[in-house]
């Protein structure tokens, strides 16, 4: 810049001055400094342009952004000089608020007076969280029912207003929960205290053979000194007659038939097959076939005169060469409860033939018992008639009648 140039500028920028640019559209000889590579130059109309008041510097020439990858459509360059132009805006997609969906009924958190819904494995899951963010564990407690019935009761009670269908329902299921539980663990003593009972049982018949043993030794010893011609070292053969039933429908069959001289069974053998789903190794049949053979010695004995007592009596004295049954598992009568209690009383009216009694019932309260399954324990019920008829009539063979602990 020449010296007389820098001269007039500064002249000019000591006095204040204010003016508008001056707008005036391009020759055909005149281009806009725009970028050769935009294909397509979008102008406003002069009269829409904004007016740029004198301080304000000049705006520079904005670069379009680019559009993402998937939009490949570009911005129309711009000339320097004037603001970016605004782009038409694209139309928005209307989205639709979604439907409600219809109200059919309850919730599927469940409907209280449902069960099979507060069986719903998902509500299920859901309560076994629950119950390890309170309780520290997923395993259910009394302690643990107990601790959440109140927790829902107090929520309950601090709203001051009705139980909503959730409250109702998980109140429900945790009376379910609980009774399943006692139930449970109802279940549990049960078999336990079975379980004992078996061991002690197993122990008194291993005791009881060692013994028998050591007894049959001694006889043999016996017969070997006095010089008897006999061989007391062979095994004895096998008498049919007194072999194990393999079923209870076999046992039931054989007194069908009167296999067991002075033994008529006139129970219910409905009653009896029971028991073959309750203990499955068989042994109730074993009890069962033992406790008649020895009412079948006991009957044969009081008929020949060898025996004048009851059973109890022939079960502690048996004679030699008779079958015996424990003396501590049978029990001569029910206790006075029972007998005056009509509930109780009347399952042990058992069926009898009309020549013992008209009615053609009779109470039976003797009785032997065949093993210990807590409750469920099987019993032989029977009525001693060798004094008038010479037979043992069996009314009852199944799972332990109601007392006063089941009733």
């Amino acid at each position: 810049m020449s010296r007389d140039t820098r001269s007039r500028v500064a002249a000019l920028s000591r006095r204040p001055c204010t003016f508008s640019p001056l707008l005036v559209a391009p020759s055909d000889e005149e281009r806009w400094a725009v970028d050769r590579s935009c294909s397509d130059v979008a102008l406003p109309p002069v009269d829409a342009l904004p007016r740029v008041e004198a301080p304000t510097p000049p705006v520079q020439a904005t670069e379009a952004l680019p559009e993402p990858a998937a939009a490949p459509t570009s911005e129309p360059c711009q000339p320097e000089g004037y603001g970016p132009v605004p782009s038409p805006r694209r139309p928005e997609p209307s989205v639709s608020a979604p439907a409600a969906e219809p109200d059919d009924g309850p919730r599927p958190f469940g409907t209280p007076g449902t069960r099979e819904q507060r069986r719903d494995p998902e509500l299920r899951r859901a309560f076994g969280a629950l119950l390890r963010d309170l309780t520290g564990s997923e395993i259910l407690t009394q302690q643990a029912v107990t601790l959440l019935r109140s927790v829902v009761d107090r929520s309950t009670a601090g709203s001051g207003t009705a139980p909503d269908e959730d409250a109702v329902a998980a109140t429900a299921l945790l009376e379910d929960l609980g009774r399943d539980l006692a139930a449970a663990q109802a279940r549990l003593e049960e078999a336990e205290a079975a379980h004992q009972e078996e061991q002690l049982e197993r122990a008194l018949a291993e005791q009881a053979r060692l013994e028998a043993e050591r007894r049959l030794r001694e006889l043999q010893r016996r017969v070997q000194r006095s010089g008897v011609e006999i061989d007391a070292w062979s095994t004895a053969p096998a008498d049919e007659d007194e072999a194990v039933p393999a079923t209870t429908a076999e046992l039931l069959e054989r007194l069908a038939a009167g296999r067991l001289a002075r033994v008529v069974f006139t129970g219910d053998p409905a009653r009896a097959l029971e028991l073959d789903d309750v203990v499955h190794t068989g042994l109730h049949v074993q009890r069962t076939w033992e406790a008649l053979l020895a009412l079948r010695d006991y009957a044969a004995a009081k008929a020949d005169g060898s025996v004048d007592s009851d059973v109890q009596g022939y079960l502690e004295r048996t004679p030699g060469g008779m079958c015996s049954w424990p003396a501590g598992r049978h029990a001569r009568g029910e206790s006075s409860t029972v007998q005056n209690d009509p509930r109780l009383r009347a399952p042990r009216l058992l069926p009898v033939p009309v020549e013992v009694d008209p009615s053609g019932r009779a109470p039976m309260w003797a009785h032997m018992k065949l093993l210990s399954l807590g409750q469920t324990s099987p019993r032989l019920h029977y009525l001693d008639d060798t004094r008038r008829s010479g037979r043992v009539y069996v009314g009852y063979v199944g799972r332990h009648l109601p007392n006063t602990q089941t009733s």
